[in-house]
């Protein structure tokens, strides 16, 4: 298994880091509105009383409750502080009991809902982590990333989908409320077709970890495949003089060696010559040998002019 490192490889596993972190950062938030009819008719005077006494402002919307990915999966809630300090001011100054109970006690963790579910979430972000450093060039660790990031994000997808344990528990108060007639409407009465709903007092609302923990799952799933066929530059080695000797060793090795030329002992030329094993043969041996002339016999008289016959008789 070859192994390379990229740059590019690192975006993946940087974003599911975030997500982890959001995990703990609020993801939902409860808060509370005046209706706009008891505002309407209330004495004058009375919201600035409630104000100064409570520290609340109730023209605005009071930030109740509030969850994180963590709380939502174990059921838990954090209290705001100003709702907190402003509802134990009212019951101090009235002396009275506890008050009616809007959404889950946050003293009590057996009234709300869990969501067992997303204590996946995290699972899938830290495989998806460990995969992401992995120095492995190929298209299985690319894979298994994307399937970590879709299945995180599919399983917070799915729970906003059908609505969060919190959102579920509003919206019971809230036919319990109006089944009671709260707010102005009759016990069991529905609203006329064409008219507004009854005012929505309670009112979930999605933070900002939770749009950025979606956003980042797609950004890190769509990320994965980006250091495809690409490797990191490997470093240009040091070559050091023992190494390049070295080479020069192998290399003088692998080479076919020459054969060197024998010593000639002076007593091997006195050694007849070996005769080749195949004699070339030319052409004008397949000739017949020629008579040489005789040598002619010098006379003594070289300017003897008369033919060899006269000469030969006179000699006898």
């Amino acid at each position: 298994m070859k192994l390379s490192f990229s740059p590019l490889q690192l975006l993946s596993p940087v974003q599911l880091i975030f997500c982890l972190i959001l995990f703990f950062l609020p993801w939902i938030e409860l808060s509370c509105t005046l209706p706009p009819d008891v505002a309407k008719n209330a004495p004058p005077g009375e919201l600035e009383k409630l104000k100064k006494d409570t520290g609340i402002d109730p023209s605005r919307p009071i930030r109740m409750y509030t969850q994180s990915g963590l709380q939502i999966a174990t059921g838990d809630v954090s209290v705001s502080p100003d709702f907190e300090k402003g509802v134990e001011r009212v019951r101090g100054g009235a002396g009275a009991g506890p008050g009616p109970k809007f959404g889950p006690d946050p003293s009590n963790k057996a009234d709300g809902q869990t969501a067992p579910l997303l204590f996946l979430f995290p699972v899938a972000l830290l495989a998806g982590i460990v995969i992401g450093f992995v120095p492995w060039p190929h298209l299985a660790r690319r894979l298994v990333l994307v399937v970590c990031c879709l299945g995180a994000m599919g399983i917070v997808g799915a729970h906003a989908a059908i609505g969060f344990p919190l959102e579920k528990e509003i919206a019971k108060q809230k036919e319990k409320m109006k089944g009671g007639g709260a707010f102005g409407a009759a016990p069991g009465a529905k609203a006329a077709p064409g008219t507004a709903g009854e005012p929505e007092v309670f009112r979930v609302r999605w933070q900002i970890p939770l749009y950025l923990t979606l956003i980042l799952l797609l950004g890190a799933a769509g990320t994965a495949f980006l250091d495809a066929g690409l490797t990191a530059k490997k470093k240009p080695k040091r070559r050091y003089r023992a190494d390049e000797e070295y080479e020069d060793d192998e290399e003088e090795e692998e080479r076919p060696r020459k054969r060197r030329p024998k010593a000639v002992d002076e007593d091997e030329d006195e050694r007849p010559a070996r005769k080749p094993k195949f004699e070339v043969v030319d052409e004008d041996e397949d000739e017949p040998p020629r008579k040489r002339p005789k040598p002619r016999r010098r006379d003594e008289d070289e300017d003897d002019d008369r033919p060899r016959r006269s000469r030969r008789r006179d000699d006898d």
